[in-house]
C-alpha cells in the first residue's frame, strides 16, 4: 500500500507560505544573501554544462533546428535600452522557438513537456507584480503522467546580477505550493521546477524543489543574448534543448 502523502505536502506547503511571507518582507528587486539564509532558502551554483548539472531535470537528447521559414528567426529582439521590452521580446522569441521546433531526431527521442493553456493552473495565483521593478510569468508547461515537475519563463524589468530576484522566488514558492495540493501529484512530496528568468537581455536558469529542510534554489550565470549568440542561434538551441528535456531519475517521492 502506497504512503498516505498528505500530510507531508501540508506540511510543505504550510512551510513554502512561511517562507514566502518572508520574502515579502525583504523588499523588491534583488536580495542578499543574508536575506535568502534569514527566510530558510538554500541557494547555490548551476551549471549546464559540467559539474553541478540540474538534478531533477535533463537536457533533450536530440538536436533542435531553427525552422528555415523564417517564422521564428524573424523574432529575433532588436535590443534597446529598456530592460522589461528586451527580456518580453527575448522570451517571445524563445518560446516561440520552442512551439515551433525542428525536430529531426523526433521519433527516436520525444519532448518531455507539454503545452498547458494558463489558465489550466489556477492555483497558482497571478504570479506577476506591478510594481518596480515589474514582473510577470509569460509561459508554464507541464510534465504528463502525474509528473510533478513544471518548466516556466518569467519576465523582469531591471537588469540583473548574481542575485536572486524576489519575483524569481515568488514564482517559485506559489508554482510548487499550487503543484503540492494539485491531485494529479498526490504521489509526490517534491515538486521541482526549472525557471528561464529574463532579464534585459539575459537569461539564466533555477532548478528549485522543496525538501524536508527547506527551499533549495540553484541558479546559472547569467547568459547574455545580445553578445553571446551566433548566427547559427546556437544559445537559443541549448536553452531550448534544455526547455524540451525530460525529468532526471531523481525521486520526487
Amino acid at each position: 500500500m502506497d504512503t498516505d502523502k498528505r500530510p507531508e505536502r501540508k506540511a510543505r506547503r504550510i512551510k513554502l507560505a512561511a517562507i514566502r511571507a518572508k520574502v515579502e518582507c525583504l523588499g523588491y528587486g534583488h536580495l542578499s544573501a543574508a536575506d535568502l539564509s534569514s527566510s530558510d532558502i538554500h541557494f547555490g551554483p548551476m551549471t549546464l554544462e559540467k559539474d553541478h548539472l540540474p538534478q531533477y531535470f535533463e537536457i533533450y537528447k536530440g538536436d533542435i533546428q531553427m525552422p528555415r521559414d523564417g517564422y521564428v528567426s524573424n523574432s529575433w529582439p532588436r535590443f534597446k535600452p529598456d530592460p522589461w521590452e528586451n527580456a518580453r521580446n527575448l522570451q517571445f522569441f524563445l518560446d516561440k522557438f520552442v512551439s515551433h521546433p525542428v525536430l529531426p531526431q523526433n521519433d527516436r527521442y520525444p519532448i518531455g513537456p507539454r503545452y498547458r493553456d494558463y489558465g489550466d493552473f489556477p492555483n497558482f495565483g497571478l504570479l506577476l507584480e506591478s510594481h518596480a521593478p515589474r514582473w510577470q510569468v509569460q509561459t508554464a508547461w507541464d510534465m504528463p503522467d502525474h509528473r510533478p515537475h513544471m518548466k516556466c519563463m518569467v519576465i523582469h524589468a531591471t537588469e540583473g546580477d548574481e542575485r536572486l530576484l524576489r519575483g524569481e522566488l515568488l514564482t517559485i514558492i506559489d508554482i510548487i505550493r499550487g503543484r503540492l495540493s494539485h491531485k494529479a501529484t498526490r504521489a509526490s512530496v517534491n515538486a521541482p521546477i526549472l525557471l528561464f528568468s529574463f532579464m534585459g537581455s539575459c537569461a539564466r536558469m533555477l532548478e528549485a524543489n522543496m525538501d524536508s529542510e527547506g527551499l533549495v534554489v540553484r541558479a546559472t550565470r547569467l547568459y547574455d543574448f545580445k553578445e553571446e549568440e551566433d548566427v547559427d542561434f546556437s544559445l537559443s538551441r541549448f536553452f531550448a534543448r534544455w526547455w524540451m528535456g525530460h525529468p532526471a531519475d531523481m525521486s520526487t517521492s
